[in-house]
């Protein structure tokens, strides 16, 4: 029977990023920017929205999920796609990627 995934389970606690807490009462919490260095100093910087996602009223969770196999590969999923270009140059493993319509801050 394979492991129940876990992308949904760790909701944003203002005071430590690993405790689920309600943030019920709070207008505007402040959630924590995330951005991918990758080879070559670029930076791939996420709005919240990409990473965050609203799941009922009052509760954000975090929408990553941990690597667990033995390859060391991780994956940018669907979501943290969103809003972006990608190009992929397989010949000289080599990622492009831009901001694109609506989503430019």
């Amino acid at each position: 029977m394979p492991n129940r995934s876990i992308a949904f389970t760790i909701a944003f606690n203002r005071r430590s990023p690993i405790v689920p807490q309600s943030l019920s009462g709070i207008r505007r919490p402040s959630l924590p920017k995330l951005s991918f260095k990758l080879v070559g100093n670029s930076v791939f910087s996420l709005p919240v929205g990409n990473y965050f996602i609203d799941t009922s009223e009052n509760v954000k969770c975090l929408a990553l999920q941990p690597v667990t196999s033995s390859g060391g590969f991780s994956v940018i999923e669907n979501v943290m796609q969103q809003g972006f270009l990608f190009e992929f140059d397989i010949g000289r493993s080599q990622l492009g990627f831009s901001r694109s319509g609506c989503t430019r801050a």
